[in-house]
């Protein structure tokens, strides 16, 4: 019989190898390893770091064919008591997010052979699957906040409240995303930014948009940019950290005595105002929103046309316009 050269052994060596009744911490980190799972976005991977961190101290050690539907509760209630440093139970949201993340590994736990079958297969998943009515602002209420806020500070909240960018999308904004054509302004939304301040692609693919900008905001813009010395084409427009646009946001919704709603529940209301105007389809509101799968309808559709783009830009003048008048 012919010896193994080493080029041979070399290939062996590359092939991955099958685990032998693994622990649940062992298929974690080799499900983390996937290439698949690899080339995930950064925010997407932290979200599964995050959500493991609730499950790796109850499994981690565990063999994942001894895992059964009695430990799943057992863990299950765990997270239904659990109480955040809010001093509340942690939100629906991120308990079936929390649950999401658990079956994924199980899943390609039995997807590898490790498993015959998921113990969570008789189980009821966390977190309620009905989504509760995000609180919405009117065009009064935001005034009356937007009057309050800091005059720098106002055509951030305008660019969600009236544009719905996500907060991240609107921390993203440098000058070199706003481009200019026949006279009119365009806003480039190619980038979004994370608690950090790194940047990475949109949530989603449809979350790249272009949107044309009302003469409004695009003044506001530039006011912003004139008063940030030595701002650069590919610098971050909005370059302070969350925690201290937060401290912003509810000293101006004190002080304007409205309700507080978070920065992502603006962009809520942009998407209810755009559809309860009756102005314009749905298939408009998801393109410009740049939501995923929103509705079938807006997923057979590429752009928005161009007229619809301008409708949407003029109509948010007039109401910046009614609010001020």
């Amino acid at each position: 019989m012919p010896e193994r050269t080493d080029t041979a052994v070399t290939e062996a060596q590359k092939r991955p190898q099958r685990l032998v009744a693994p622990t649940y911490g062992q298929v974690w980190e080799e499900y983390r390893n996937t290439p698949k799972i690899k080339e995930l976005k950064r925010s997407s991977l932290k979200a599964k770091d995050d959500a493991q961190a609730f499950i790796l101290p109850h499994f981690r050690d565990v063999k994942i064919k001894d895992i059964d539907a009695e430990m799943l509760q057992m863990w299950q209630q765990y997270m239904k008591s659990y109480i955040t440093r809010n001093g509340t139970p942690m939100a629906d949201s991120s308990l079936r997010r929390t649950q999401m993340q658990l079956n994924a590994v199980l899943n390609y736990a039995v997807a590898k052979g490790y498993l015959r079958f998921s113990p969570m297969v008789d189980l009821t998943n966390l977190g309620s699957t009905v989504t509760p009515e995000r609180p919405t602002w009117s065009d009064e209420e935001f005034f009356l906040f937007r009057q309050a806020a800091p005059e720098e500070w106002r055509v951030f909240y305008d660019l969600m409240y009236f544009m719905g960018l996500r907060i991240g999308e609107a921390r993203a904004i440098t000058p070199a995303d706003i481009t200019y054509e026949n006279g009119r302004a365009y806003l480039h939304i190619t980038k979004s930014c994370d608690i950090d301040g790194e940047t990475d692609s949109p949530k989603s693919t449809s979350g790249t948009r272009t949107l044309l900008l009302p003469e409004e905001i695009e003044q506001g813009l530039k006011g912003r940019i004139s008063r940030t010395y030595g701002l650069k084409p590919y610098e971050r427009i909005f370059w302070e950290r969350p925690g201290g646009i937060y401290s912003i946001t509810n000293r101006a919704c004190e002080t304007a005595g409205v309700r507080k709603i978070s920065h992502h529940d603006m962009r809520h209301s942009c998407a209810t105002n755009l559809v309860a105007s009756g102005e314009y389809t749905l298939v408009d509101a998801a393109r410009f929103l740049g939501h995923k799968n929103a509705f079938v309808t807006a997923n057979t559709y590429a752009h928005s046309p161009q007229t619809h783009k301008a409708a949407i830009a003029d109509s948010v003048s007039k109401r910046m316009r009614r609010m001020v008048a």
